[in-house]
């Protein structure tokens, strides 16, 4: 089922590349490690996983060819790296009202309306310059969560290089390295393969969210409608920081967590990951299919309008979420 819908998906189409990346990461390759290992594997789950993976590549499919903006900047990549630049001050001084997971898909946008009318050698300059504000938010000011957005805004300046200028084996040289990704920080913290990282419980984010997303398929638990309301706040306005909105709901690590786990994991900062699929299931049991069915269909109709009428806004909204 992969493989077909690794062959069908559509390059020039963001929105199922970021899809297939994170179907890739957390739930096939989970599968392919330890299928023979965990014991009682929810075949709804794993059904509905693939059934919704469908669903998304259909009704978010853009039937038009992929609009290209036009900048009159004259210096590109002058331009863009002094936006780098302010970008790291902001940092630096901690003026970001916003929050750092709004500026820098800000420059992901901005690098989307520069790439157009630039040659590749700017265009892999622009890239270069965009990796380093990544480099330096990493290792002076990231807390350690929030790796989906930075893989996001990773594979959304790489994709654009790849459809801006039509180059070769698009879909392997951004997909397939998913699977070095779930590999190489086990096998360089222990030396261990996928496998016996599960045997000796050293899951963590490898292998851990399709674990606990299948726990909670197999297992009744009483109904929580208010929790899983505010995730989908959290989810679409997770950028939004506490300070201008204090009462923004926790996120589904925090909270699990919280109800969970030790209260000495809270105090090291512990999160955890469940797939998208797993938070409904946490809150609401089988209903949660349902709910998780209709959260697919609205992030895929909202992609299409706003591809059909904001060209280039799409991406943000994808890079935000």
């Amino acid at each position: 089922m992969w493989v077909l819908l690794f062959v069908a998906f559509d390059f020039r189409n963001l929105a199922h590349l970021m899809w297939l990346i994170g179907l890739t990461a957390f739930v096939v390759h989970p599968l392919l490690a330890i299928h023979d290992l965990v014991e009682h594997i929810s075949f709804d789950l794993v059904l509905f996983f693939f059934l919704s993976s469908i669903l998304f590549l259909l009704t978010s499919e853009i039937r038009q060819p992929l609009q290209q903006p036009k900048s009159n900047l004259t210096y590109p990549v002058f331009t863009f790296g002094l936006a780098c630049l302010g970008v790291l001050l902001l940092f630096a001084l901690e003026l970001v009202p916003l929050g750092r997971h709004a500026f820098v898909p800000l420059l992901v946008l901005l690098m989307y309306h520069l790439i157009w009318t630039i040659s590749l050698k700017k265009a892999v300059i622009i890239q270069l310059f965009f990796f380093s504000v990544l480099a330096v938010h990493l290792l002076f000011f990231w807390g350690g969560f929030g790796r989906l957005p930075i893989v996001s805004w990773i594979a959304a300046s790489a994709w654009m290089l790849w459809v801006r200028f039509s180059l070769p084996f698009g879909k392997i040289v951004l997909v397939a390295p998913v699977f070095f990704s779930e590999i190489v920080p086990g096998v360089l913290r222990r030396g261990l393969s996928m496998r016996e990282q599960y045997l000796v419980g050293n899951t963590e984010s490898n292998l851990e969210p399709f674990i606990r997303a299948n726990s909670f398929a197999n297992t009744f638990r009483e109904n929580d409608f208010p929790a899983l309301i505010d995730q989908f706040f959290v989810s679409f306005f997770n950028w939004v920081p506490r300070r201008i909105w204090p009462e923004k709901p926790d996120g589904f690590g925090f909270v699990f967590t919280l109800r969970e786990l030790s209260d000495g994991h809270i105090a090291a900062g512990h999160s955890t990951a469940t797939t998208f699929a797993g938070e409904h299931l946490y809150f609401i049991g089988p209903a949660g299919f349902a709910s998780m069915l209709i959260t697919v269909m609205m992030v895929a109709f909202i992609y299409r309008f706003m591809a059909k009428n904001f060209p280039g806004r799409p991406y943000f909204f994808l890079l935000l979420a």
